[in-house]
């Protein structure tokens, strides 16, 4: 019995792990042909989209990454360099632009005879969804607020940026006025970053050398680079699944809009301008954050939870596309010239 035993393990084993790998291959044939073809992916189960926007995120190309769109900063680690920064994945083709200051541009002269605003300063702080990640500078939400509505638009958002560090270059970089409205970007990844600001006030040391870290090859599409992401994106589930999320996030006993509170609390010079603050998550998931501040501020705040639809968001990408940046300018706007 043990020597029948011994050779159903001689043959199965070699056949199970054939089966393995033709299942890992065949799988990553699908989710690249449904990577090239929205049609397909439209057609497809959302756990094979789900996988496929997973492999995705460990193939595209990362703004932060890109060493000639940034530059090092001793407080805020890096922030934009100034002038133009190429950057493409599968759904787009952008060119960013920075001023001097390292503010996404939001004004173009050749948009109006008379290039003066006329509503007054809107500050724009947040992460890669406020920066305007995927899109071209003229269809960012700040640009079209000034285009359209007649603000004069600072876009400081960085992509990867947490509220804290969002907030540490505000008060660095620029020069805050009584009556201006400041618009901040949320994401529940910024809860990370603001926990380790409120440990101790101010972010981690960074060193120059640092950068090194950010370094991000974009993968091909080929079946075996994707074959290895899909192998690698399951093994970490079956972790997870196993051991629980090791992500190492910081428990706090309190909520992320309480977190945020916190955060804010540490810039007094908020106080002389009006707060606009609206949560875009990946893809506009829903979150408790926007219900659970409106609760905690009662008003002291304009705290806005817009109405996404899927159109509004890449296929395979995260951020909000051109039709997404317009809906929320649109939201900022009503919402700021109701008052």
């Amino acid at each position: 019995m043990l020597r029948r035993g011994l050779i159903w393990a001689i043959v199965l084993l070699p056949a199970m792990i054939a089966g393995g790998l033709l299942l890992l291959i065949a799988s990553a044939v699908l989710v690249i042909h449904i990577t090239g073809d929205a049609e397909a992916f439209s057609r497809t189960a959302v756990s094979v989209q789900t996988l496929a926007r997973d492999v995705y995120e460990r193939q595209r190309a990362i703004w932060q990454a890109q060493i000639g769109c940034i530059e090092f900063d001793e407080v805020l680690f890096y922030k934009p360099r100034p002038g133009k920064c190429v950057f493409d994945n599968i759904e787009y083709s952008t060119v960013l632009t920075f001023d001097t200051h390292g503010f996404r541009q939001t004004s173009f002269p050749e948009w109006r005879g008379d290039d003066s605003p006329t509503r007054g300063r809107i500050v724009v702080l947040g992460d890669s969804q406020a920066m305007g990640w995927g899109v071209q500078d003229e269809e960012t939400f700040g640009s079209i607020l000034a285009k359209e509505y007649g603000f004069e638009v600072f876009n400081l958002a960085v992509a990867s940026y947490g509220t804290a560090r969002e907030l540490l270059r505000l008060r660095k970089e620029f020069d805050l006025r009584k009556g201006d409205v400041v618009v901040i970007q949320y994401h529940p990844n910024d809860l990370r970053e603001n926990l380790a600001f409120l440990k101790s006030g101010k972010l981690p040391a960074r060193a120059p050398s640092d950068l090194a870290r950010l370094a991000h090859t974009p993968q091909s599409y080929g079946v075996l680079q994707v074959s290895a992401s899909i192998a690698f994106i399951l093994k970490g589930k079956l972790m997870n699944t196993l051991f629980g999320d090791t992500g190492g996030e910081v428990a706090s006993g309190k909520n992320q809009a309480e977190i945020f509170l916190d955060v804010i609390d540490h810039f007094p010079e908020l106080a002389q301008a009006r707060l606009v603050v609206c949560e875009v998550a990946s893809f506009g998931e829903a979150t408790a954050f926007a219900k659970d501040l409106k609760r905690l501020t009662e008003g002291r705040m304009s705290v806005l939870n817009p109405a996404w639809e899927s159109s509004d968001f890449y296929r395979l990408d995260d951020h909000l596309n051109a039709k997404g940046h317009r809906r929320l300018a649109n939201v900022i706007a009503a919402t700021i010239l109701s008052d």
